[in-house]
């Protein structure tokens, strides 16, 4: 099933849209459909066209991101800070090169939080998470990178079984508890 996701989940971007409505026209030409070859050209190209034009794409973006602006300062009564994994590109010789964009993104963030709360004496811990089905998890990258980092391996805690976003909620649950935290 999870393979399944994640093959869906990949066909639904953009790009492999419009191959397929590529090859869609490339077959209607065939078949000597050329208005329906070229309404299936003339789609591809609005799909490349919305999806890829800045003064499209950032409004969108930006009106979702305006929703949850960026924590300057930790609650006073948190207690974890919890990191969910986004995937690696593979092995590399450091952490934060074996880490893809949005990991690496997601735990700089967690980092720069839990040193909020070190600043402030505030007892904290930072939850890892994410599995792989190969090595290394992104939960392990992520612990790797944050004690490069300088956050302390006693405030490290790891996940790294869990294979989706779904998964990693039902994992933490238990961990978390009742206890305030930030994601």
């Amino acid at each position: 099933m999870f393979i399944a996701k994640k093959i869906v989940s990949a066909l639904l971007n953009p790009l492999p849209i419009a191959l397929f409505l590529i090859i869609l026209a490339v077959f209607l030409i065939y078949q000597q459909h050329h208005k329906s070859a070229i309404t299936s050209l003339s789609t591809c190209l609005l799909v490349l066209f919305f999806t890829s034009t800045p003064f499209i794409v950032n409004p969108c973006t930006g009106f979702l991101e305006k929703r949850y602006p960026v924590l300057t300062s930790l609650p006073s009564n948190t207690q974890l800070i919890v990191v969910l994994g986004a995937g690696t590109r593979g092995q590399y010789p450091t952490a934060n090169q074996t880490l893809g964009n949005a990991s690496l993104a997601r735990v700089t963030e967690g980092i720069r939080l839990t040193k909020i709360a070190l600043r402030r004496h505030q007892p904290i811990k930072l939850i890892l998470s994410g599995g792989s089905l190969d090595q290394p998890t992104s939960a392990h990258s992520m612990l790797q990178f944050a004690a490069q980092m300088g956050i302390p391996n006693k405030m490290l805690v790891l996940e790294n079984t869990s294979l989706d976003t779904f998964e990693e909620a039902k994992l933490l649950q238990p961990l978390i508890q009742h206890r305030p935290f930030v994601l």
